[in-house]
């Protein structure tokens, strides 16, 4: 039976470091261990042969204790902490701007009234109404008023699946960033319905999902691209 934590012991125990750095390496090899072993669950593999490939997809990488350095470890650790406060800033920004408590209701309303906007209708359930319109009315509207309403939607969850897989390796999955968008959605859509504050849209819904899909897309692409070029840094992402 093959153990991931036995195995990152018996590495931690041949590098020539403190006890504090082996403890900090040994959590880093087993969140890596687990990341490799979900990955070959997901493609179908039992739980063991699934440790089994991460192993030896793991010992299969170079020179293990210069990837792994303490300097460099330490490091990674100071930039995902930024990167975490500022995903964190960066949902409370995101829900405020999507709820926009500062909008006049009534006033907004009449202004889509006149210009045959949502007629007064302020939740819409009907999956790619509101997309289908836009697109169909491109010519009657003005130009920013449809790269607001669509682009602008998915631009704003961009920074979500890129920032979500520095706060934990689970979000390089899309499955798990998805929970995450649909939360954060569904709360701004219910919120925007019961005070109201806008209209609540599940079109609003689908290209947030968009936008965090295009975000994650970015994030292993910037990825890939530093690897390539010798500039990859292995941003430690401790499973929560």
């Amino acid at each position: 039976m093959y153990n991931i934590k036995k195995y990152a012991e018996e590495i931690v125990n041949t590098l020539d470091v403190t006890e504090k750095q082996k403890s900090d390496f040994k959590i880093q090899f087993i969140n890596d261990l687990n990341s490799l072993k979900d990955e070959y669950v997901n493609d179908g593999y039992s739980e063991n042969k699934s440790i089994k490939l991460a192993i030896k997809n793991f010992e299969n990488q170079k020179n293990i204790s210069s990837n792994f350095n303490f300097e460099t470890y330490s490091y990674n650790k100071k930039i995902k902490n930024l990167l975490i406060t500022f995903l964190i800033i960066y949902i409370v920004a995101l829900i405020f701007i999507c709820i926009n408590p500062r909008r006049n209701i009534s006033q907004w309303v009449a202004i889509a009234r006149l210009n045959g906007g949502y007629l007064g209708v302020t939740i819409n359930i009907i999956p790619f109404k509101t997309i289908i319109e836009y697109i169909v009315s491109f010519n009657k509207n003005n130009i920013s008023v449809f790269l607001l309403n669509i682009f602008g939607k998915i631009f704003m969850f961009i920074p979500l699946g890129m920032l979500l897989p520095f706060y934990s390796k689970k979000y390089t999955n899309f499955r798990n960033i998805i929970k995450i968008v649909l939360c954060i959605s569904f709360f701004i859509e219910i919120i925007k319905l019961i005070l109201p504050l806008g209209v609540s849209d599940i079109d609003h819904i689908i290209l947030s999902v968009i936008g965090s899909y295009v975000g994650l897309l970015l994030y292993k692409s910037i990825l890939k691209f530093m690897k390539k070029h010798n500039k990859y840094v292995n941003y430690d992402t401790n499973k929560r």
